[in-house]
């Protein structure tokens, strides 16, 4: 299976990764279902497809983006499992977090934050698409992904061979604010209430739209993260 490319190592296990490196990880769910993980670091298992399966029974590879002595933040390398809805990942348990243990390793799977508005060119909200990305700043979509640090990079390679984030739009935690506005593929204005949340990536990867958390959509689905901390 095609690693990310990354100038960092596949490694086996959580506690021998530094930035940049990556460790393989199985995932198995059925349709519109929250699944397992299991096997970090010694998965063979057939390759999830990198626009993601609606039934997931493979690999894929987990990311290290940031670590320090009190734990880390691992992103997978794609969107996993398409087809499912904000609603039944909400009730799996997987947008603000699930309890998850790799090896004695403790933490949580979850979602990515996304922002929950545009940035203006002062970095204030701003209800319409400036073109300076989501608001607030500090989101791990922008932070981890579109920030992921050209250097950890290999040569010839771009972002999109890292985290492929054109294969599918990924949920995340926000609900937009109220009358954001963002426009459609068909060039339709789409106003942002609560029963909708944000999604990131896909045709473009600092863009920020947002639908209805029931939807369900082959395009949308979950990207999980694994948020560890060391334990004393």
């Amino acid at each position: 299976m095609p690693e990310p490319a990354t100038t960092g190592r596949i490694c086996g296990r959580i506690g021998d990764m530094e930035i940049g490196d990556y460790i393989v990880c199985k995932y198995i769910a059925a349709n519109n279902r929250v699944g397992t993980f299991n096997e970090l670091g010694r998965s063979h298992a057939p390759e999830i497809s990198i626009e993601g399966n609606a039934a997931p029974d493979g690999s894929f590879y987990f990311v290290m983006v940031d670590k320090s002595k009190h734990g880390g933040l691992l992103v997978a390398d794609r969107v996993v499992q398409v087809g499912i809805n904000w609603d039944v990942l909400n009730a799996g348990l997987v947008i603000q977090g699930k309890l998850q243990t790799f090896d004695k390793v403790e933490g949580i799977i979850r979602s990515l934050t996304g922002g929950c508005a545009y940035a203006n060119e002062n970095g204030h909200l701003s209800l319409t698409d400036k073109g300076f990305g989501a608001w607030s700043p500090n989101n791990e979509w922008d932070k981890y992904i579109v920030q992921f640090p050209e250097e950890f990079i290999r040569e010839g390679k771009a972002l999109d061979d890292v985290f492929h984030w054109s294969g599918a739009l990924s949920w995340c935690q926000e609900t937009p604010v109220n009358g954001l506005i963002y426009i459609d593929s068909g060039g339709n204005n789409v106003v942002g209430v609560n029963s909708r949340r944000v999604r990131r990536g896909w045709r473009q990867l600092d863009t920020l739209s947002h639908g209805q958390s029931s939807s369900v959509d082959k395009n949308i689905g979950f990207r999980p993260v694994f948020e560890y901390r060391v334990m004393r």
